[in-house]
């Protein structure tokens, strides 16, 4: 298959995916939020953010995983590629006896820790806290197979599987809700769910790599030694993104009580899957990435850098401009005007996430291509501490409430962006004012352009209805493909997207 269809059909399998979140998402969390109330689900985000911490015992060992499948695929390594599988499914197994025993530990003392928690609460939070530590440990046990399927740009069965889960979670989750379900039974679909999705990843995954072997003989010291050689720094990096996203939330339900947790969880759950629809984009690059840097084809990786960056900025720039100007209106339609403290929140942290999306693929090329995780963990932690420091500071010295806890967010992820960046064009041999005059300056005035007319929209189009949101966004959205087309891309750069959208519309086609 070419590689224009290639990339043709991961691109159309990861946005058929990414709209069955969206759709589900938007009808979906109203529905739990008031069925649960803004207690209860604040309740729940807290334990899935400290269940989420439970994952860090893996040491990485997951995300090195990724990157080692890869890479020993993009060297036709098969007898390495079951090597590293083998040896991270033993590690898998350990982990998740200590998830199971960490979470029993936590479910005893979480009244302790949360005091603002309801005691009539209490009960079924302990019970969920184990079932979503199960959960997790269903998680971690499945993220081999599905690592092989994204190795081999299997990405539309990949997400076909997840759309599936997506769905079934879904049903179970209206069904359980109304006939007055809790906290108990939205874990128990979430468990359920997990497992079939498990299953059929590891059944997919064999028909797509059909060396692929799992024994417990495979597995050796030596591969446990590789994992971790590059793991530890991507737990590391793991760690920061919990401090950067997820502490949030526990300070605020430490601080202020679990309903507070839902007004800051919905501008949050908007961020999340904001970031969602730009990784899809550089997802698909990221196999790529790896596979030039194994062979440090630097023609191609400086390729792949600049298209890539500008690929993602022009997915990212609409939807966080957007967010910035249309985001309470939204809010308020969809969860009720009682929520419209979501839209200020929205704000900051859009603004933080632009920065960073628009040079999310120097992650990749640092870490995953390079092998250099340690230089983003490293960077990642210190700024994880700051964004702790910062929001402690803001919220119980200045009393600055939920913006405080976003701006705690916003400031240190603007500030540590660049020196990745800079790194990333080192190792790529690539002019740093180079990159600055062909991708960060054309990004940074479109995103100003595009922000000066969404303002203008907003103050022509008042009507506060849906109809009103629709038509501010599909305006917004006409208005940002000229200039996307003006001033992010040059003539000659204009000529080659011309025809690879033409090749790439004809693969389309022919997939479909």
């Amino acid at each position: 298959m070419s590689r224009a269809r290639t990339y043709a059909r991961n691109l159309l399998a990861s946005w058929a995916g990414f709209g069955a979140n969206v759709v589900v998402m938007f009808l979906l969390s109203p529905f739990i939020v008031h069925s649960l109330g803004n207690t209860a689900y604040g309740v729940w985000t807290i334990v899935m953010s400290l269940t989420g911490y439970l994952g860090l015992v893996e040491m990485g060992v997951r995300l090195s995983l990724g990157r080692h499948i890869a890479y020993y695929i993009g060297l036709g390594d098969d007898d390495s590629v079951n090597a590293v599988i083998s040896t991270a499914m033993l590690v898998f197994v350990v982990c998740g006896i200590v998830i199971l025993v960490a979470s029993v530990v936590i479910a005893i003392f979480l009244s302790s820790l949360f005091i603002k928690i309801p005691p009539d609460l209490i009960p079924s939070a302990r019970i969920v806290v184990f079932i979503v530590a199960c959960n997790l440990w269903v998680s971690l046990l499945s993220a081999s197979f599905n690592q092989i399927l994204t190795a081999r740009e299997r990405f539309e069965l990949l997400h076909a599987t997840a759309v599936a889960v997506l769905l079934l979670r879904a049903l179970g989750t209206v069904v359980v809700l109304s006939r007055g379900g809790g906290l108990i039974h939205l874990a128990c679909v979430q468990l359920a769910t997990s497992t079939a999705g498990a299953v059929c990843a590891y059944l997919l995954s064999r028909r797509v790599f059909r060396p692929l072997r799992i024994g417990r003989r495979l597995a050796a010291w030596s591969r446990l030694r590789e994992l971790l050689g590059y793991g530890i720094w991507a737990f590391i990096g793991n760690t920061a993104e919990m401090l950067i996203y997820w502490t949030d939330v526990v300070i605020i339900g430490a601080v202020f009580g679990p309903a507070i947790v839902t007004f800051y969880s919905i501008p949050l759950m908007l961020i999340h899957y904001g970031n969602a629809v730009c990784f899809q984009v550089a997802s698909v690059l990221g196999p790529r990435t790896v596979a030039a840097a194994a062979r440090k084809e630097f023609t191609e990786l400086r390729w792949l850098f600049v298209w890539g960056s500008k690929a993602v900025a022009c997915v990212a720039i609409p939807v966080f401009v957007m967010y910035m100007v249309f985001g309470t209106h939204f809010i308020t339609l969809w969860m009720g005007q009682q929520y419209a403290i979501g839209g200020t929140v929205l704000v900051y942290l859009a603004i933080s996430q632009l920065v960073r999306l628009c040079a999310v693929l120097t992650r990749s090329v640092i870490a995953s291509g390079f092998g250099h995780a340690r230089i983003v963990a490293g960077l990642g932690i210190v700024q994880g501490v700051c964004n702790l420091i910062l929001t402690l500071v803001l919220v119980l010295q200045f009393r600055m409430g939920l913006i405080g806890v976003a701006l705690g967010t916003m400031v240190p992820m603007i500030v540590f962006e660049a020196p990745l960046v800079f790194i990333a064009c080192r190792l790529i041999h690539m002019n740093i004012h180079k990159y600055l005059w062909q991708v960060a300056v054309p990004l940074a005035i479109a995103s100003m352009l595009l922000l000066l007319a969404c303002w203008g929209i907003n103050r022509i189009v008042t009507y506060q209805t849906w109809g009103g949101f629709v038509l501010k966004a599909g305006i917004g959205l006409v208005c940002f493909l000229p200039l996307a087309w003006a001033v992010v891309f040059r003539r000659e750069e204009r000529t080659t997207l011309a025809h690879h959208a033409k090749n790439a519309m004809a693969a389309i086609s022919r997939v479909m």
